[in-house]
């Protein structure tokens, strides 16, 4: 007897990674920070990760959430290596 085979599961998306607090207002505030310093304006680096201003806009502010993904995006558009440490 052949048995069909099983779909596969689909994963849920990725939880974002809120940025909230005094640690989510450090993270906005050295996003911001490294992307004046390379020289770019929001609209740029949007450009580069394939984003919105808008959405550049409120991550700086600490009002978005953001994914791991976008994380990893934005650090490598402003030349960055992304560290995370979790204590």
């Amino acid at each position: 007897m052949i048995r069909p085979k099983p779909k596969p599961r689909k994963r849920p998306p990725p939880a974002p990674l809120r940025l909230t607090g005094t640690d989510g207002h450090q993270l906005a505030a050295a996003l911001k920070s490294a992307r004046k310093a390379q020289g770019l304006v929001q609209m740029e680096l949007a450009g580069k990760i394939g984003t919105t201003k808008s959405a550049i806009s409120r991550l700086e502010h600490g009002k978005g959430d953001l994914r791991l993904s976008t994380l990893r995006k934005l650090a490598a558009a402003l030349g960055l290596r992304l560290d995370i440490t979790l204590s």
